[in-house]
Formats: structure tokens, sequence, C-alpha cells
């Protein structure tokens, strides 16, 4: 099987889908013809088995197509992934010309549509265009990968017709020692937006540091909440217990991870800005280092906090139930970090390494082809093959 992966940015050190696409592609290397198409990055990594166009925009598109074309040409039965539905036009296309599948990735954001952001007639023209488009990617794909229960929610609204299945996030995993945390030590990993909550744990530090002064708040990322969450900080007088780490390199944060006493990401819904979190691969990346996790009952954190002993979920996040869901951390921390918990925690994260996603995305595409076979076969469009019988 040959499969081609489509992606802008195949990169780990963007984070979020760049990092899937760089480490999955890695994975079905190992056993397939596997390759991918992206912008030029000029940080170190990448891969032999991707093409680097140093085009942006239109051209970097044209370019791709191409691409895509040339390889879908050769071979009909190639699989094309398109982490996105924005990068699916080629997949459709290709489909169209070619007879090629294509499987699209669903992570969330792209699509969340919430109607309390649309605001006049342009707005709703715009709102529109995007949900046709995205029912058209995903009704002519073999299968819609979702990274969540939630996120398939979202998809379904959008269509009915297409297959899903629910495949999580990946992490590159790696076995991790002994857990030597500092109790006095939370962490937060994430951009700085307003739906990661961060704000919620600065503003639960004070009630904190009463019974834990030595308590201090280290937050990895950076983004345009930034001065914000430092304006909160200098207003709490917290200047001396937390601190903004900002874009950090991997191992430096595999460090915070491996040193801290838990991790905490609070996430919102927020419609208005069109913002949720489909899953929070940050939760798992702890999970690995044994970690306990607190997140909210938002988006799809319940797929990635799955069970209690991975960590708590609030139910609604707020200063007083952020302390609240802290203080128990504090009070039960060695009930909490057990042997046994330590290792369910592990094997959580391991059953996320790109080794086994990437498992999981071969077995969707087989088992979609077997089970649509005869479907596929009576209405697979192939235009140049309708073309060459017509002659």
């Amino acid at each position: 099987m040959k499969i081609n992966i489509l992606h802008d940015h195949i990169d780990p050190a963007m984070g979020g889908i760049e990092n899937t696409s760089f480490y999955l592609l890695s994975e079905l290397h190992k056993t397939m013809e596997a390759e991918g198409f992206a912008m030029t990055r000029e940080n170190g990594y990448v891969l032999p088995n991707v093409c680097y166009s140093a085009c942006q925009g239109a051209r970097f598109k044209k370019e791709r197509m191409r691409w895509l074309s040339g390889r879908c040409r050769q071979d009909s039965e190639a699989v094309n992934i398109a982490m996105n539905w924005y990068s699916a036009m080629p997949c459709l296309l290709n489909r169209l010309m070619y007879g090629n599948e294509y499987i699209v990735l669903a992570h969330g954001n792209e699509v969340y549509f919430p109607k309390e952001t649309i605001k006049g007639i342009a707005q709703k023209i715009q709102y529109l265009k995007r949900r046709l488009a995205t029912k058209i990617f995903f009704d002519h794909a073999l299968c819609v990968c979702c990274n969540s229960k939630y996120t398939e929610g979202l998809v379904r609204q959008i269509t009915g017709k297409c297959h899903t299945r629910i495949i999580h996030p990946g992490i590159h995993f790696k076995e991790t020692g002994e857990v030597c945390s500092d109790p006095n030590m939370i962490l937060s990993i994430g951009r700085l937006v307003e739906r990661k909550g961060f704000q919620f744990v600065i503003r639960a530090l004070p009630g904190l540091l009463r019974d834990h002064p030595k308590l201090k708040y280290y937050i990895i990322g950076d983004g345009p909440y930034r001065s914000d969450i430092e304006k909160e900080t200098a207003a709490y007088g917290l200047t001396d217990h937390v601190v903004l780490l900002g874009a950090v390199s991997e191992k430096m944060k595999n460090d915070y991870l491996e040193k801290c006493a838990f991790l905490i990401m609070p996430s919102l819904d927020l419609p208005s800005q069109n913002s949720v979190e489909g899953f929070g691969i940050v939760y798992i990346e702890a999970n690995m280092y044994g970690k306990y996790v607190i997140g909210s009952d938002s988006g799809g954190i319940r797929d990635a906090i799955a069970k209690p002993v991975y960590g708590a979920l609030l139910e609604q996040v707020t200063a007083a139930s952020t302390e609240q869901a802290i203080q128990k951390v504090l009070d039960h921390y060695d009930d909490l970090y057990t042997k046994d918990k330590i290792a369910m925690r592990k094997e959580w994260a391991r059953q996320h390494g790109f080794a086994e996603i990437a498992r999981q995305y071969l077995t969707v595409i087989q088992d979609n082809r077997e089970s649509q076979g005869e479907k596929n076969d009576c209405h697979r469009f192939n235009l140049f093959r309708h073309r060459r019988n017509s002659k």
C-alpha cells in the first residue's frame, strides 16, 4: 500500500496537527511507501520522504496538486490522507480523476461552527460556504477520522453520510523512569489563549498559597493572551509565584513534565471565538511521565482523561473550582502517586504512541476498503478511465 500525506507543514516543532503529520509519516514509512508534501521549514526537522516546497499560498497549492496527481496517476490504489479538511481539495480532485481513496482527519476547531458567531449577511454566507465545503470533502472520503467522541459529534452535525472512526492524537512515546516530582511545582503547557483557562489557575493561587506558600506555577507556551496573564499575575501580586517560560525546546518541555507535581489545563468552550478543545494531547504527554492531570469536562477532553486515575475533570471552570481541584491533589498527593497508579497512566500514554496510532490508521483504511468494496466498485468515479472506455 502507498500512502500520501498532505498538510501545509510537517514539523514536530510546531505542535498539534503538524506534529502528528511528522510522526505519523515517520511511522508509516517504516513499513510501506509513505510520502508527504509540505512547505520548507529551516529548523532541522526534515524527513527524507517529504517533498518540500519553498512556495506559499496559491503557488504552493498548485505545486502540491501537481505532486499528488503525479503519484495518483502512477497508482490509483494509493490512499491519500488529508490532515484536515483544508488540505482535502487535492484529495477530492484526484479521487475524481484517478479513483484514489482518501481519508480526512477532524480535530475540533476546524469543524466547530457555532451559530453564535454569525453576525450579518457576509458572515452567514461565509459560514454556509465553509459548512458546504466541509460536507463535500467528508461525504467523498473513505473515512473521517475524529480525534474524540466530541469531535465526531461535530462532524455528524455537518453530515450524516460519511463513515467516521475515532482515533486519538498520538505522542512521541518513550519509556520514562521513576517519578521524581517537586510537590510545589504546578505546570501548564499550551498556547496562551483565553480558551486554555490558565487565568483561573492564577486566580486560584492566592487561596492555595495560604497553606502552601512555596507553590510556583510554570506556564510553557506563548500567544496573544500573554499580556492578559501578565496583568492578572501582577494584579494578584503573584510575580514571585508565576513563571511564564514562553516557547521552549522539546527537551526543556519534557524536563518540566518530569519535575512537576501535576499538570493542569482547565480549558473552556468559547463559541464567540470559534474555539474548543478537541482532545488535549498534553494530558497524555504528562501521563507518560506518570503525572496526574487536571482538565475540564469541555470539548473532547473526557476522551483524554478517560478514567479518574489519569486525572480530574472540572464540571465548571471557575477560580473556586480550580482551587478546590488543586487543593485535593495536594491533600492526597501520596495516594495519587502509588506505583500502580503511575503504571496505569504510563500504559495509557503508551497506547497513544505513534506506532500504535499509525496501526489504527492502517486498520481504518483496510476495514473501510473491505466493507465498502462493492459500493466503491460501483460508484468510484475515475474521470480518465471513463474517457478511455468511451473511445
